[in-house]
Protein backbone atom coordinates (compact mmCIF):
# COMPACT_ATOMS: atom_id res chain seq x y z
CA UNK A 1 0.00 0.00 0.00
CA UNK A 2 1.49 3.30 -1.14
CA UNK A 3 1.57 6.32 1.29
CA UNK A 4 -1.28 7.75 -1.20
CA UNK A 5 -3.64 5.12 -0.71
CA UNK A 6 -3.51 4.80 3.20
CA UNK A 7 -4.44 8.77 3.25
CA UNK A 8 -6.93 7.58 1.29
CA UNK A 9 -8.11 4.96 3.31
CA UNK A 10 -7.59 7.28 7.03
CA UNK A 11 -10.30 9.66 4.71
CA UNK A 12 -12.88 7.16 3.98
CA UNK A 13 -12.52 5.87 7.85
CA UNK A 14 -12.60 9.10 9.27
CA UNK A 15 -15.64 10.10 7.13
CA UNK A 16 -17.69 7.04 8.18
CA UNK A 17 -16.75 7.19 11.94
CA UNK A 18 -17.92 11.33 11.28
CA UNK A 19 -21.47 10.27 10.55
CA UNK A 20 -21.47 7.47 12.92
CA UNK A 21 -20.70 9.27 15.45
CA UNK A 22 -18.84 8.17 18.96
CA UNK A 23 -20.27 5.83 20.06
CA UNK A 24 -19.60 2.94 17.47
CA UNK A 25 -15.83 4.14 18.03
CA UNK A 26 -16.01 4.18 21.50
CA UNK A 27 -17.50 0.49 21.68
CA UNK A 28 -14.88 -0.77 19.25
CA UNK A 29 -12.14 0.51 21.23
CA UNK A 30 -13.47 -1.02 24.50
CA UNK A 31 -14.18 -4.55 22.50
CA UNK A 32 -10.21 -4.17 21.67
CA UNK A 33 -9.10 -2.84 24.83
CA UNK A 34 -11.57 -5.33 27.23
CA UNK A 35 -12.48 -8.24 24.87
CA UNK A 36 -8.95 -10.35 25.40
CA UNK A 37 -9.48 -9.42 29.21
CA UNK A 38 -12.97 -10.79 29.08
CA UNK A 39 -12.02 -13.68 26.92
CA UNK A 40 -8.65 -15.08 29.32
CA UNK A 41 -11.02 -14.28 32.32
CA UNK A 42 -13.19 -16.64 30.83
CA UNK A 43 -11.07 -18.86 29.75
CA UNK A 44 -9.49 -19.20 33.64
CA UNK A 45 -12.41 -19.66 35.14
CA UNK A 46 -13.40 -22.74 32.63
CA UNK A 47 -9.87 -24.03 33.38
CA UNK A 48 -10.84 -23.45 37.26
CA UNK A 49 -14.06 -25.36 37.22
CA UNK A 50 -12.17 -28.10 34.85
CA UNK A 51 -9.18 -28.73 37.34
CA UNK A 52 -11.55 -28.65 40.77
CA UNK A 53 -13.31 -31.80 39.12
CA UNK A 54 -10.19 -33.28 38.20
CA UNK A 55 -8.97 -32.60 41.33
CA UNK A 56 -12.33 -34.38 43.17
CA UNK A 57 -11.88 -37.25 40.88
CA UNK A 58 -8.57 -37.82 41.84
CA UNK A 59 -9.10 -38.23 45.70
CA UNK A 60 -11.97 -40.33 44.73
CA UNK A 61 -9.26 -42.64 42.65
CA UNK A 62 -6.77 -42.19 45.44
CA UNK A 63 -9.04 -43.51 48.34
CA UNK A 64 -10.02 -46.60 46.43
CA UNK A 65 -6.14 -47.23 45.55
CA UNK A 66 -5.42 -46.94 49.07
CA UNK A 67 -8.69 -48.85 50.06
CA UNK A 68 -6.81 -51.54 47.66
CA UNK A 69 -3.50 -51.59 49.46
CA UNK A 70 -4.94 -51.43 52.89
CA UNK A 71 -7.12 -54.81 52.03
CA UNK A 72 -3.84 -56.48 50.29
CA UNK A 73 -1.71 -55.22 52.95
CA UNK A 74 -4.01 -57.10 55.58
CA UNK A 75 -3.92 -60.25 53.60
CA UNK A 76 0.31 -60.40 53.47
CA UNK A 77 0.22 -60.00 56.62
CA UNK A 78 -2.19 -62.54 57.72
CA UNK A 79 -0.33 -64.71 55.50
CA UNK A 80 2.93 -64.02 57.16
CA UNK A 81 2.14 -64.26 60.73
CA UNK A 82 0.92 -68.07 59.12
CA UNK A 83 4.05 -68.67 57.84
CA UNK A 84 5.93 -67.42 61.28
CA UNK A 85 3.53 -69.41 62.63
CA UNK A 86 4.24 -72.54 60.61
CA UNK A 87 7.89 -72.47 61.24
CA UNK A 88 7.45 -71.94 64.87
CA UNK A 89 5.48 -75.40 64.66
CA UNK A 90 8.59 -76.69 62.76
CA UNK A 91 10.65 -75.73 65.75
CA UNK A 92 8.64 -77.41 68.17
CA UNK A 93 8.12 -80.89 65.74
CA UNK A 94 12.26 -80.84 65.23
CA UNK A 95 12.66 -80.60 69.14
CA UNK A 96 10.28 -83.42 69.02
CA UNK A 97 11.73 -85.56 66.62
CA UNK A 98 15.52 -85.00 68.31
CA UNK A 99 14.12 -85.91 71.17
CA UNK A 100 12.83 -89.44 69.74
CA UNK A 101 15.72 -90.07 67.97
CA UNK A 102 18.28 -89.55 71.27
CA UNK A 103 15.55 -92.05 72.42
CA UNK A 104 15.66 -94.42 70.16
CA UNK A 105 19.72 -94.08 70.43
CA UNK A 106 19.91 -95.38 73.40
CA UNK A 107 17.61 -97.97 72.67
CA UNK A 108 19.60 -99.00 69.76
CA UNK A 109 22.65 -98.88 71.64
CA UNK A 110 20.95 -101.16 74.56
CA UNK A 111 19.74 -103.49 72.22
CA UNK A 112 23.57 -103.69 70.53
CA UNK A 113 24.86 -104.85 73.91
CA UNK A 114 22.28 -107.50 74.43
CA UNK A 115 22.95 -109.35 71.40
CA UNK A 116 26.64 -108.52 71.77
CA UNK A 117 26.19 -110.47 74.85
CA UNK A 118 23.53 -112.84 73.27
CA UNK A 119 26.46 -113.79 70.80
CA UNK A 120 29.05 -114.00 73.00
CA UNK A 121 27.07 -116.38 75.36
CA UNK A 122 26.55 -118.77 72.24
CA UNK A 123 29.96 -118.33 71.31
CA UNK A 124 31.48 -119.66 74.52
CA UNK A 125 28.73 -122.93 74.62
CA UNK A 126 29.82 -123.96 71.49
CA UNK A 127 33.62 -124.06 71.99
Amino acid sequence: MTPAEAIGLLKVISAIMSTMGGWPLGLVLLAVVLGPWLMMGIIAWTLQNRAAAHDKQSVLLIAGIKEQNTAAIKVYETRHTEAVQMYKDNVELVKGYAALAKDQASIIHLNTQAMTRLVDKIETILK
